[in-house]
């Protein structure tokens, strides 16, 4: 089912993306899985002392009073009459811009749930006379007798959306010592950091608190929106329900949360890689990354982490198996709050020889006996292309929208936009244009432009313009599953990619908004897109900020369904349908061996040509009669002096197509 993306409507300051990502809004905190110096404890947990008794429980069906059995809530934010926290009723959330927001869902939310509902509380629609006001606040337990415990952990229900920076203001915090200190826990759990994006409704929420918990008599746990006090916060709501203090049920249980290809942390990864840009046994050959977590009571020692790469056809290609000295639980790592995943990176020395769909799987096991092994294996499905650099996965499930200008009529909508960004490991690629898929809510003959910036010095300092085009929405562009091809749309001219620098692809309405916010536009481009996927921090969108200005917001939770060419396709106008649907030449420049890569409609007789700038004949083939579907050819063009050639395709008995191909040495 696809869902509306918000755009940023109050944002204060444009979150402004650099050279490389911001370090401090990563999906997890990023740390090396380290071989030695872990703290274990000198005696295992049993079960028997832990079980997962529970100590405390809030449905908030006595509102802040409780309904806990151990006395009641004290809220506390930066409004006169701490009226920002507050009780849910039937209108809940209520602000201007969320009012049309569903209520929270969960086991108890009939009985009562607790808003902190800071869009409420602006007042309004932002303006010059209602400004946004930014917004703190805090919700603290009574006293929690945790002294039987030697693990605990905090279970709750949340719902949320928040502006205007995408790092989260969301926390749990927890006091052992009757509120004199406070420990600092992220209290987002598995959401993605986004502005602007709403979580799960509800989000169901497990934080270990042991190293700060356990054994303790008096423990307090409070919700923090903010309570840094940084400016940017003032929006939207945060919905809490259900909470439940207790012992970890569990005593040997590694979690692998995510597998990668590539170094989300500092980079960017990709499903989609072209052949030209992948990594060489040189230079260490595929990465795979392993964000994984002990959510155990125990120590785990000896953790093996075993790698497998399939190809399409299920055929092992790589195996291998790195180990882990120890993970340590929660309660016993050297950091208190400790880190909530750990992150290894793992050179495998193997690269692809042929195009096509690999999976990477991780299998992860320890000297106990895991007790949800299930979870213990995670996979990565990765492409190599031939000429397709892109994030997106073949699920999109959602459409991206324009945001309407307020009180327009005839409606007319804010400028918008959608991109990703790349980086270039090899020399010698060159884009010459995007694939993409917009939504069906897109307006025919909508006007809209393809960007290529050159963004090392960021996405907004007024980056130079690799390559761009301009076009106007057709229906052979929308999509509606995301089972469809994707669309090619050229750029004017090529542009070459240089190793080390920063791109960002994009499609765009207003190409000129961020220097002319005034500018709208009549009708809007939507773009399919897959959501909670961008882990990598990889892509951006157009949106206003708060000071009426427009700019390119990083970290959003999405892929949009767009991708960048590195070979100079048959566009579908080119293209005689009946016979030949695509024609692709790569690598170009080429210095051993050209592909040439051709998809049929219907089965006929094909033959190809080559000549040189003179027009003589270099090389001619008649491949005889091929059937439906795609079909590869190499170009000995080590053999050929250094210069440009016609490549022609010749289909049916008619020249179907000519490209240029550079051969380099």
């Amino acid at each position: 089912m696809k869902k509306q993306i918000l755009s940023a409507l109050f944002l204060t300051s444009a979150w402004i993306a650099g050279a490389q990502k911001n370090a401090s809004e990563p999906l997890y905190a990023p740390k090396v899985v380290q071989t030695k110096g872990h703290q274990t404890t000198s005696a295992p947990v049993s079960g028997a002392d832990r079980g997962g008794t529970i100590v405390f429980t809030e449905d908030f069906s006595n509102g802040f009073a409780g309904n806990n059995g151990v006395g009641a809530w004290l809220p506390w934010d930066t409004s006169a009459d701490t009226s920002i926290w507050m009780l849910a009723n039937a209108n809940s959330p209520g602000g201007a811009y969320t009012s049309s927001a569903p209520a929270m869902t969960g086991p108890t939310t009939s009985t009562g749930w607790i808003i902190f509902d800071a869009d409420l509380y602006q007042g309004g629609a932002i303006s010059a006379t209602n400004p946004a006001e930014d917004v703190s606040g805090w919700l603290q337990s009574p006293n929690i007798d945790c002294s039987q415990l030697s693990s605990v952990v905090v279970d709750y229900n949340q719902y949320f959306i928040y502006c205007c920076f995408s790092t989260s203001p969301l926390t749990l915090e927890v006091s052992n010592d009757g509120g004199a200190t406070w420990v600092v826990f992220p209290g987002h759990g598995d959401f993605s950091p986004s502005a602007n994006a709403f979580s799960a409704n509800p989000l169901a929420t497990t934080v270990d608190i042991s190293c700060v918990a356990a054994n303790q008599s008096n423990v307090m746990i409070r919700f923090g929106f903010n309570t840094a006090q940084t400016a940017g916060y003032s929006h939207y709501f945060w919905g809490l329900d259900d909470v439940s203090v207790h012992g970890n049920p569990k005593t040997n249980d590694i979690e692998v949360r995510q597998v990668m290809n590539g170094d989300v942390f500092n980079v960017w990864e990709y499903r989609l890689t072209p052949m030209e840009q992948h990594t060489l046994n040189a230079d260490g050959g595929q990465l795979v990354g392993v964000i994984s977590r002990n959510v155990g009571a125990a120590n785990q020692t000896n953790v093996n982490v075993q790698i497998d790469i399939t190809d399409a056809a299920g055929t092992v290609v790589h195996t291998q198996t790195e180990v882990i000295a120890d993970m340590p639980s929660y309660a016993n790592a050297p950091e208190c709050p400790a880190f909530v995943n750990d992150t290894m990176y793992v050179n495998t020395g193997w690269e692809p020889t042929a195009t096509g769909v690999y999976t990477i799987t991780v299998t992860m096991s320890a000297d106990s006996t895991d007790e949800t092994p299930a979870n213990n294996v995670a996979t990565r499905v990765i492409e190599f292309s031939a000429d397709e650099y892109g994030h997106d996965d073949t699920t999109l499930d959602i459409e991206l929208l324009a945001t309407e200008v307020t009180g327009s009529n005839p409606v007319v909508y804010e400028p918008h936009g959608y991109g990703t960004f790349f980086h270039f490991p090899y020399a010698n690629s060159f884009a010459y244009g995007s694939t993409l898929l917009l939504g069906g809510t897109s307006d025919m003959d909508a006007y809209f432009s393809t960007v290529l910036y050159q963004a090392t010095n960021g996405l907004n300092s007024s980056p130079a313009v690799a390559a761009s085009n301009e076009f106007t929405v057709t229906q052979q562009m929308i999509g509606t599953t995301g089972a469809e091809p994707f669309y090619y749309l050229p750029f004017a001219d090529p542009a070459e990619m240089l190793p080390g620098e920063v791109y960002f692809n994009c499609i765009v309405t207003n190409p000129e908004a961020t220097t002319t916010p005034t500018a709208t536009t009549d009708l809007q481009v939507t773009m399919l897109a897959q959501d909670n996927s961008d882990t990598d921090n990889s892509t951006a969108e157009l949106s206003m900020t708060g000071s009426n200005t427009y700019a390119w917001f990083t970290s959003r939770a999405y892929s949009p369904a767009l991708r960048l060419i590195l070979s100079e396709r048959v566009t579908v106008d080119e293209i005689n349908g009946e016979s030949l649907q695509t024609l692709k030449l790569f690598p170009n420049p080429a210095v051993q061996v050209a592909q040439v890569q051709y998809t049929l409609n219907k089965n006929v007789a094909v033959a190809y040509e080559v000549r040189d700038m003179q027009g003589k004949l270099v090389t001619y083939s008649n491949l005889g009669v091929k059937p439906t579907g795609t079909h590869t050819l190499e170009l000995p063009v080590a053999q050929w002096g250094v210069g440009f050639y016609q490549v022609s395709l010749v289909v049916d008995g008619k020249k179907m197509y000519t490209k240029s191909l550079q051969v380099s040495k």
